[in-house]
């Protein structure tokens, strides 16, 4: 039998059926009862039979007791008697979390939760109990359910961390920017927080511009701007310096940074900051200015800021290639081979740009001593070219300069980007008329006394006609299990349009497998429930 429509009576095929149909079938909403006054009268919980009441009092007393052996064989009886009763379930769940099964207890606590309803409070904790046992996707069911009844601050950050933490860095960009209008001014705190992860998730997809409007937004409803930041503030500061300097802002970089000096006349301006301003400067051309701001950092260690001396460098080689400027290029070259001390740095990224500053120096010399640069920039860019083959940055400028060497023979293949992308070498094709001379060289197909083509039996299937029948018993047990797998869902399609969407209902058929009568195979764009189920359509027990 099957679901019909809404004024048809629908009626199961067993009396096991009819029994599940009848407790979970869909009621007709009834009108909200009022008081005298008014206000809206308090439901009544759904009827307990008593023997289950009497079951939960026992199961609580022995609990209580610390008999969990007792507790958990009366519980599964009150289940088996009224599978749709919640708290049956969390009972089982404490019982389990004090055997120490957090694993079972979560699930109880979860179909619980289902059969409850609408719980803020229930699913908030069960979200971070999921987090505790690192089970990250099922904490974020239960977040997003919590935040359907009751959208908080917390919850959404906690969402967008776990969101990160799993990869989705999309989605989680999209939770944190639907938490910042929530946030108060007193919540600054908090702001902050999200703000930097909100630009660091912008600034990792690429969206640079992004990143620097959340950034500058949080910095002009900062109340007084940038004076007197604390110490935990430096880092987006730092952040926004740092998008503006991908994005070649120079100009709106340093005035960020004069703002930051005229608010704090008296605070001491942390290294990375001078060591932006300076890159700023350098930026804008004003190279004197940047060599005097810079001071502070040639008076660090060396290896504790060998990141920022990168930057410098970096600086410098930007500005010579724009310049046309070998004194900036020698800059650059410097600072560069001092990094190669540093076995962090020394690497094909450093040579990459030692390559370049080669071949730029090797424009403004001639004869041997272009040569010379000529030859040092080759072996570079050949030195990142065994580390990382196929770079493009470096095949190209290769190619360019063995061409200016005269080694025209020699060549260099641009692998892919792709690792697992080979070129494919076609085999040559044979000619027609030689395909036809083997053909007839084929010795003859053999035939029975009918006529008919013998099989060879090396390549006949195992069964003969056994493999033809198998497969025709197959399909009618398959047909078998779709008609069955129908009968049993019929009972819950109704129940889940009117009270879930399809992906919560399938979410909570997998939670409940115990609790519901589902076969092994259901039919296409519904859930795929593998269920226990005992004598009758009942759970069996041992899965709980």
């Amino acid at each position: 039998g099957g679901a019909g429509g809404s004024k048809k009576k629908l009626v199961m095929d067993t009396p096991e059926m009819e029994e599940i149909w009848q407790e979970l079938r869909p009621r007709k909403r009834q009108r909200k009862k009022t008081n005298k006054d008014g206000t809206a009268k308090k439901r009544r919980g759904a009827k307990v039979p008593p023997e289950v009441e009497r079951l939960l009092g026992e199961a609580n007393s022995n609990y209580a007791f610390g008999e969990l052996d007792s507790a958990r064989t009366a519980l599964l009886e009150a289940i088996r008697l009224s599978p749709g009763y919640p708290d049956s379930y969390h009972t089982l769940g404490l019982v389990h979390q004090d055997e120490g099964e957090a694993g079972k207890a979560l699930e109880c606590f979860i179909i619980a939760a289902h059969l409850t309803g609408r719980d803020f409070d229930q699913w908030n904790h069960l979200a971070h109990l999921s987090r505790q046992q690192q089970n990250i996707p099922q904490a974020i069911y239960c977040l997003n359910r919590a935040l359907r009844l009751r959208s908080t601050p917390e919850g959404l950050y906690l969402k967008a961390q776990l969101l990160e933490s799993t990869g989705n860095e999309k989605k989680a960009v999209e939770t944190l920017t639907n938490l910042l209008p929530m946030l108060q001014k007193q919540d600054h705190d908090k702001r902050t927080e999200a703000c930097a992860s909100l630009a660091r998730l912008h600034s990792r997809l690429g969206d640079t511009g992004a990143a620097v409007k959340v950034l500058e937004d949080w910095v002009s409803q900062r109340e007084g701007g940038l004076k007197s930041p604390e110490p935990g503030e430096m880092d987006p500061i730092n952040m926004l310096l740092e998008c503006l300097t991908l994005q070649k802002e120079f100009e709106r970089g340093l005035k960020h940074v004069s703002d930051l000096e005229a608010c704090n006349p008296q605070m001491e301006i942390p290294v990375d900051i001078v060591v932006r301003k300076g890159v700023f400067l350098i930026g804008c051309d004003r190279f004197d200015e940047a060599q005097a701001a810079m001071q502070p950092l040639f008076r660090e260690s060396f290896e504790n800021t060998a990141d920022l001396h990168f930057d410098v460098a970096e600086a410098f080689r930007e500005a010579a290639a724009r310049n046309n400027d070998k004194a900036l290029v020698n800059k650059a070259l410097e600072m560069y081979d001092a990094l190669q001390a540093v076995e962090l740095f020394n690497q094909p990224g450093l040579w990459l740009c030692q390559a370049k500053c080669y071949h730029m120096l090797s424009a403004h010399e001639q004869g041997d001593e272009r040569k010379r640069l000529v030859d040092l920039a080759v072996a570079a860019y050949e030195k990142v070219r065994v580390k990382v083959p196929g770079n493009p940055a470096a095949c190209n400028a290769l190619g360019d300069l063995y061409f200016e060497k005269g080694e025209k023979g020699l060549q260099i293949e641009l692998q892919s980007s792709d690792p697992g992308k080979k070129r494919r070498e076609r085999a040559p094709k044979e000619p027609k008329a030689k395909k036809q001379k083997e053909a007839k060289e084929k010795p003859p197909k053999e035939r029975d006394a009918e006529g008919k083509v013998m099989k060879d039996p090396k390549k006949a299937k195992d069964g003969g006609e056994g493999a033809k029948e198998r497969k025709e018993r197959l399909k009618v047990e398959a047909q078998q299990r779709r008609e069955a797998a129908l009968r049993a869902y019929s009972i819950l399609h109704e129940r889940a349009k009117l009270k879930y969407e399809m992906q919560e209902w399938a979410d909570f058929l997998a939670l409940a497998k115990p609790l519901l009568p589902c076969p092994d195979t259901v039919p296409r764009r519904r859930a795929k429930v593998r269920g226990a189920i005992g004598e009758g359509g009942r759970p069996n027990q041992q899965s709980l």
